[in-house]
């Protein structure tokens, strides 16, 4: 239906001519004050609503394959299907 055109049926393009870079300016480098490690402190950011969802999904998923588990311990071992 369509053919897909290969790069070499593309005639070239014709090469543009470079402009001169001007030399920036140099810019003076702000000094940050040097803290010690142990002066900082780290305050820990407290949970939010996702990370609540996300324990609540966790047990879940987790209830969900426990109970799996023991409704599949019912039918015997692997494979189910197969009468004795």
């Amino acid at each position: 239906m369509f053919k897909r055109k290969s790069k070499s049926a593309k005639p070239a393009k014709p090469a543009k001519a470079k402009k001169e870079k001007k030399p920036k300016k140099a810019k003076k480098k702000r000094e940050k004050p040097v803290k010690a490690a142990s002066a900082v402190a780290i305050k820990k950011q407290p949970s939010d609503i996702y990370t609540a969802m996300l324990v609540i999904s966790f047990l879940a998923v987790l209830t969900s394959c426990i109970l799996l588990y023991l409704e599949l311990s019912r039918y015997g071992s692997y494979p189910w299907w197969k009468a004795i």
